[in-house]
């Protein structure tokens, strides 16, 4: 049974259903964030990130259909709306740093906004001029930082990452292999060892690559099998070390070890809790709760996995 109720502007339904994924897993939906007036709908959300800020967990929102950038709090109260204000205009991705401030990468634009805790514009890093040799427009979508507050950016322009060092002066860059292997990046994924994931939705659908750029693995063929892809939008890692992949077209997440190895799906299309329309992106926080992004739903479901002790 489901009950429903607005907090500040947010409809936060909390569902005691849950959606039964494996023999030894369950994924039960914690919580949805929407928001419900009209003036103020989210439309077509493009980009996810969930850390803590000033030690509080805040989850920010690219709210792509109307130019601006949502932060809401753990219980999903609307703290947070930055749009004209800030100068956006259609941004598809989006980092929390750990002083508060939020950096977003629009659509179309070489230049990076950096955002103050108020929302205002602060600071713009124009990528073009840190890239003066690439083949294509810098075109900037996805971005994470590692430990060390490096930015990981993904250039959909010239199919690479570039690294920004913490100050945001110096840039590197890594390719995310040939035209036939990734041929449209979607998101990125870098863990302790600053070891980076890509998802491509064309060509190889997961590429991996240690620190200096090496390959390490890559994996996924496009087709309707439940190991394989249609449209892989979203990646991430949880505690255990296992991938999850949200696939934009098949409505679902899907799990696999690092090394490619299937392990399992959720979700299905639809608008329930545990139910996915078009997910585009995912994330866990540290207390491993997982986030879910999606951009048909306009919505965040905030989902926990319960896993059963293996069978001797």
């Amino acid at each position: 049974m489901t009950r429903a109720f607005r907090v500040f502007g947010v409809a936060l339904a909390l569902a005691a259903s849950s959606l039964q994924i494996a023999a030894a897993q369950t994924l039960k939906c914690r919580q949805i964030i929407s928001e419900v007036e009209k003036s103020r709908s989210m439309r077509d959300p493009l980009a996810l990130d969930v850390r803590a800020a000033s030690g509080r967990i805040e989850i920010v929102v690219a709210d792509t259909g109307n130019d601006a950038v949502n932060v809401f709090s753990a219980t999903g109260h609307l703290k947070l709306k930055a749009d004209k204000a800030a100068d956006l205009r259609a941004p598809i991705g989006v980092v929390l740093q750990r002083n508060g401030e939020i950096v977003v990468a629009e659509m179309d634009s070489p230049i990076l906004k950096i955002l103050d805790v108020k929302g205002a514009l602060a600071e713009k890093i124009d990528l073009s001029r840190l890239v003066t040799d690439a083949r294509e427009k810098v075109n900037p979508g996805r971005m994470c930082l590692d430990d060390e507050d490096n930015l990981y950016v993904l250039d959909r322009g010239n199919q690479q990452v570039l690294v920004l060092d913490a100050q945001r002066r110096t840039c590197a860059r890594h390719a995310c292999g040939d035209e036939k292997e990734a041929r449209m990046i979607q998101d990125i994924f870098v863990d302790s060892e600053r070891a980076m994931i890509v998802a491509s939705s064309k060509g190889t659908a997961i590429h991996s690559f240690d620190a200096k750029g090496w390959p390490l693995a890559r994996f996924g063929e496009h087709g309707g099998r439940r190991d394989t892809f249609s449209f892989p939008a979203g990646v991430t890692v949880d505690q255990k070390d296992r991938l999850w992949v949200a696939d934009g077209f098949q409505h679902t997440l899907k799990v696999f070890s690092r090394a490619g190895k299937f392990l399992f799906e959720v979700g299905g299309p639809g608008t329930g809790p545990g139910q996915f329309d078009f997910p585009v992106d995912l994330t866990f926080d540290a207390r491993g709760l997982l986030y879910v992004l999606e951009k048909g739903g306009n919505r965040v479901q905030v989902l926990e996995l319960e896993e059963a002790p293996a069978k001797k």
